[in-house]
């Protein structure tokens, strides 16, 4: 498939930073095709998180907390606090992908329609079909892959151009 102008714009734009934009194409893609797992994980682990509190306060949660933090044995205090740095740390990193993906939706050109290709293709709950997407897209296949593509780069650029950038200066690099 060609490179479109959007594309090769997208690729002049990761390179003016620094960054090699093949790379972080790639980068971008595997971030968005592991994302909804990621969710469905830090769910998991927020479900244990919850049952393990309840438990331990026998069905109260502030009691369940208290307990954690101020009489529960070392090992078990530590581990608590492992899952929720965990948690926290992959919930963050999801917020991070959610707001390169709104930067998307206000990209001046096809801002709107990439946000809605990488939002139905790998953000929603249930994925589409493909024969789903094309028609809730209204578009030829062969269209919505180079216009995926390009909102790919445009992801890219949004993830590792402007949104990560400041979490990187503010906890050091």
């Amino acid at each position: 498939m060609a490179e479109t102008k959007a594309t090769r714009f997208g690729q002049s734009i990761l390179g003016s930073y620094g960054l090699d934009p093949d790379d972080s194409y790639h980068r971008a893609d595997l971030i968005l095709k592991t994302y909804r797992k990621v969710v469905w994980s830090v769910t998991c682990h927020l479900d244990d998180l919850n049952h393990q509190i309840l438990e331990k306060g026998e069905q109260d949660y502030s009691a369940g907390l208290c307990y954690l933090s101020e009489f529960a044995p070392n090992t078990v205090k530590e581990d608590f606090v492992s899952k929720v740095c965990c948690v926290m740390e992959t919930w963050q990193l999801m917020e991070v992908v959610e707001q390169a993906i709104l930067f998307v939706r206000e990209y001046p050109e096809h801002g709107a329609l990439y946000y809605d290709i990488l939002y139905k293709t790998y953000l929603v709950k249930y994925p589409y079909s493909e024969a789903e997407l094309l028609e809730d897209l209204q578009m030829s296949r062969n269209t919505y892959f180079r216009r995926k593509k390009e909102a790919e780069y445009v992801f890219a650029i949004a993830l590792f151009g402007y949104t990560l950038p400041p979490l990187i200066a503010a906890f050091g690099k």
